[in-house]
């Protein structure tokens, strides 16, 4: 178990070995490697400067390095040459962090942050070892802006951010901003299966970018939490919403479900609290409470489905009038909501449930349908259509007659014809 924090403790224990052993100043980042059953501290070390440095997220990458984020007012901050930014951009500077997966070594360190106060909170590692970073910032010059989803400030004092960075610490490939008109905070993060950056946090603004079709398009207090989803490339603010009631409320914790969906915690002062009703604990226990809450992956209200539809199997039928026979294989929606089904061919074939009534030959064209509901939008109909064959008309065979059977026959007609000529 790996974990990172800060401390003003000179004392740390486990630091002998570390690649800080001894403090940098009044207070230090920290991290350290625990076995698993907790009962033995492998290796701890200090990360800091001569200032004031704390550790706020942290992240395991693929090889086993340990790479930390958070905040520093420290200019000596160890082992930021040749980093994406070497030096302190102001009193107070977001940074990065990699360590040996052991501790015992500082790989690279990074500043990131602009003349205001700037802070990392939250900390995700790509699929391609690209490091992730949000929090939030007080400076108008953050690096990296340029391009992003929100290039500028949104002028309401602090502002959240999201930044990408090589796995390596040494290149700046995007940041940006993200806020409205007052402020606004970043406190969790985390990527999604197909590399969207997924973030959350809590907001003092009404005008928060991107909330429109959102779950909750519009801010329910003063204070509410806030989930957004960006491209990748942090060049594309997808799609963002508020989640909170009239009171404050604040995402601290983010995670993507296997489906997709986004699962968010925070803590809530809010009595009316949106979407409680059905869970498992509906109402408020008391002044102060935690919350869970999960949105769909596009965090919209009402979110698109699609229909997947095979060729039906087999495809023809013989035809025999009023017989019957089920579709197959079925349809299924996206969504997990039922499929219906409907014939678009009534002179051909009719359809009740699932299963397919002949009227006539011909070709007889399946409608599969989701109608939606308070979440899900209609679907686009998918058909498939099914062959009913006539059958094969029957032709009665004439009977051949053998060569004795026709001279027989040639002599009875020459017979008949002579006796009409005698009579």
């Amino acid at each position: 178990m790996v974990v990172g924090g800060y401390t003003d403790s000179t004392n740390l224990p486990g630091t002998s070995g570390g690649a800080q052993p001894s403090s940098g100043g009044s207070y230090d980042g920290f991290v350290a490697r625990l076995s698993g059953n907790l009962n033995t501290l492998i290796q701890s070390t200090y990360l800091g400067g001569s200032s004031y440095d704390d550790i706020q997220a942290l992240a395991i990458a693929a090889n086993g390095d340990v790479v930390v984020g958070g905040g520093t007012a420290s200019t000596d901050l160890p082992g930021t040459s040749g980093g994406a930014q070497p030096s302190s951009g102001g009193a107070y500077d977001g940074f990065v962090a990699r360590l040996s997966g052991n501790l015992n070594t500082l790989i690279q360190s990074t500043y990131l942050g602009g003349s205001g106060t700037d802070s990392i909170q939250a900390l995700a590692i790509a699929a391609n070892g690209e490091v992730v970073v949000g929090g939030y910032t007080y400076s108008t010059n953050l690096p990296g802006t340029s391009g992003g989803a929100q290039p500028s400030s949104g002028g309401g004092g602090y502002d959240g951010f999201v930044a990408r960075l090589s796995g390596d610490l040494k290149t700046l490939m995007q940041s940006t901003y993200l806020g409205g008109s007052s402020s606004d905070y970043i406190t969790a993060l985390a990527i999604a299966a197909n590399g969207d950056v997924v973030v959350g946090g809590h907001t003092l603004s009404s005008n928060l970018p991107g909330t429109s079709g959102g779950a909750q398009p519009s801010s329910g207090g003063s204070l509410d939490g806030f989930v957004a989803r960006l491209s990748g490339d942090l060049t594309t603010l997808i799609q963002s919403t508020y989640l909170g009631g009239s009171s404050g409320d604040y995402i601290y914790a983010l995670a993507i479900a296997a489906s997709g969906d986004v699962v968010v915690g925070g803590t809530t002062t809010s009595t009316n609290l949106p979407g409680t009703s059905g869970g498992a604990q509906p109402s408020s226990g008391g002044s102060y409470d935690g919350f869970v809450a999960r949105l769909s992956g596009d965090l919209k209200a009402v979110s698109p489905q699609t229909i997947s539809f095979p060729a039906q199997s087999p495809a023809s039928h013989s035809f025999v009038a009023g017989g019957s026979f089920p579709v197959n294989p079925l349809a299924s929606a996206s969504s997990g909501l039922p499929v219906t089904y409907t014939s678009s061919t009534p002179g051909v074939c009719t359809v009740s449930g699932s299963t397919v009534t002949m009227v006539a030959a011909g070709t007889c064209t399946i409608v599969a349908s989701q109608a939606g509901n308070a979440n899900w939008q209609p679907a686009p109909q998918v058909s498939q259509s099914v062959v009913l064959a006539a059958a094969a008309a029957v032709v009665t065979p004439v009977p051949t007659l053998s060569q004795w059977m026709l001279l027989a026959l040639s002599g009875l007609l020459g017979l008949l014809a002579w006796r009409r000529r005698a009579a």
